[in-house]
């Protein structure tokens, strides 16, 4: 199944997942690191789901529509804002992952 005939990413049926120390609960949208637990907004999880989902590959921008968007048009500025937001909840954290350096590291890979 290609991207564009992947459904939205339905956080009620992803299963919790693991980012080097933090456990991500897509369900629930936290992100708990030992004791520190954030609770995301709910496209910014979409992002960090589907970011996570493809580990080390590109994920386009239509990818990204087509997942945290239901394939509806928006603006650049919805798509561009999303994946820094990820690492929004990493200040508190002080835990080396950093969502935004990653999001940064794969735009630049398909820009």
């Amino acid at each position: 199944m290609s991207a564009d005939e992947s459904p939205p990413i339905d956080l009620a049926r992803e299963s919790p997942f693991r980012l080097g120390a933090l456990e991500v609960r897509p369900p629930t949208r936290e992100v708990v690191a030992g004791e520190h637990r954030e609770v995301l907004e709910p496209r910014v999880m979409q992002v960090l789901t589907a970011l996570a989902r493809r580990r080390g590959e590109v994920v386009s921008r239509d990818e990204l529509v087509a997942l945290c968007w239901g394939g509806r048009v928006v603006g650049e500025d919805a798509i561009n804002r999303a994946p820094p937001e990820c690492g929004a909840w990493r200040k508190p954290t002080g835990l080396p992952y950093d969502c935004k350096a990653e999001a940064a590291r794969l735009a630049a890979r398909h820009a």
